[in-house]
């Protein structure tokens, strides 16, 4: 399980991606700053509910 520490710098990752988003950008840059934002997000999730950034649920020792 992640961490309110975890949680926040995921959130201010996915932030991150989206404040630098302009009006001057190109469509391309948009839409690769969503996509980057959009991977943090989904890492978050997956970190949140117990899995590894593989995507592979830990194993119990």
């Amino acid at each position: 399980m992640a961490t309110t520490e975890q949680q926040h710098q995921h959130l201010h990752e996915v932030h991150e991606h989206l404040r630098h988003a302009t009006t001057s950008d190109s469509p391309e840059e948009i839409r690769e700053r969503l996509r980057r934002a959009e991977l943090a997000l989904e890492r978050h999730e997956r970190e949140t509910n117990g899995q590894t950034s593989t995507g592979a649920r830990p194993t119990a020792v």
